[in-house]
């Protein structure tokens, strides 16, 4: 096996939650590939990530295509129908058709079924109208055409090893058809944001990173706490004078190489969540920077604003009122 090599990811931006979870997805396939893959971020005009492998920069892209290509063989949920039983478009499913679901999980592949499983939902918890309490990171549910599941199938049949590259190394050229995960700023598409009205402007988005950073949904958990759900990453608080829960997803950047499992542990650091986050303490535990962002539910989509870094004497009613 050649040494080890180290590959700037110069398309991925710390800050950017798509650009996360797009480095995350692509440690967790690397991984699948070379057990020693180890990720750190570095300051290169904005945190990016840079990835210890024995991958090399050209190797990169096309082997990574062929791994995705095998971790999305794993059967997707399906609900039944006046039709009979089709592929889930939505995670709209019974409590009951997901635990099938995630019991199905094909021979030798069971780890693999299982973490996806503990990402999408919980059959632990029911929501009102008798579904499956679903991730945070859900952003749609069938409103425009658009589905979450049916999003992630398309991504994983028709996303190139060309489109791969320009979503590791850059520059980003939003030059590709939907679908997107609406994990990305750049996806929120309300009139005051736009020059021109969004409904007649088909959305743009960087498939490639959309198609990575589904792979790091596994590192996302839903587990039941009390009467609630959580999602790792994810927290929800009432807000002075707003009726609405507030939802904010927080990450943490990090300098020092880490394997997938150590990564998995960070990002489900107790403290990151916390309203003033202590960065001295979680510098100790090797955080160099953090950072917030909001999601919002506009039109019944939901998107997530940029994000901004935490400071000590920050709170989440001053970064977004």
């Amino acid at each position: 096996m050649t040494k080890a090599q180290e590959t700037l990811l110069t398309g991925l931006d710390g800050s950017n939650s798509l650009a996360f979870l797009a480095a995350l997805g692509t440690l967790r396939a690397v991984t699948r590939l070379d057990r020693e893959a180890r990720l750190a971020w570095t300051l290169a005009a904005g945190w990016r990530p840079l990835l210890q492998s024995h991958l090399g920069r050209d190797e990169l892209p096309p082997m990574l295509h062929e791994e995705l290509a095998r971790m999305a063989a794993v059967p997707w949920p399906e609900t039944e129908t006046g039709s009979g039983r089709v592929l889930a478009r939505n995670i709209t499913l019974s409590v009951a058709e997901y635990r099938d679901w995630a019991r199905s999980a094909p021979a030798g592949n069971e780890a693999l079924h299982a973490e996806w499983a503990a990402s999408l939902a919980t059959d632990g918890a029911e929501s009102g109208s008798g579904t499956v309490r679903d991730t945070a990171l859900r952003t749609m549910s069938g409103v425009g055409h658009q589905h979450f599941l049916e999003s992630f199938r398309l991504l994983a049949e028709t996303t190139s090893h060309e489109q791969l590259e320009e979503a590791l190394f850059g520059p980003w050229r939003y030059e590709d058809e939907q679908p997107f995960l609406r994990w990305d700023p750049f996806d929120d598409r309300r009139h005051a944001l736009r020059w021109k009205n969004p409904s007649k402007d088909p959305g743009r988005t960087v498939r490639g990173a959309n198609r990575l950073a589904l792979e790091a949904l596994p590192l996302f958990p839903v587990v039941p706490v009390a009467n609630d759900v959580r999602t790792v990453g994810f927290t929800s608080r009432k807000e002075p004078g707003v009726r609405r829960t507030a939802t904010w997803w927080t990450w943490p950047i990090w300098e020092t190489p880490l394997s997938l499992d150590a990564t998995r542990t960070l990002l489900a650091l107790p403290d990151l969540q916390f309203e003033t986050v202590e960065r001295e303490r979680l510098r100790l535990l090797g955080v160099s920077e953090i950072f917030r962002a909001q999601r919002l539910t506009v039109d019944k989509y939901r998107n997530f604003t940029p994000a901004a870094s935490v400071g000590s004497r920050d709170s989440l009613l001053e970064e977004r009122r």
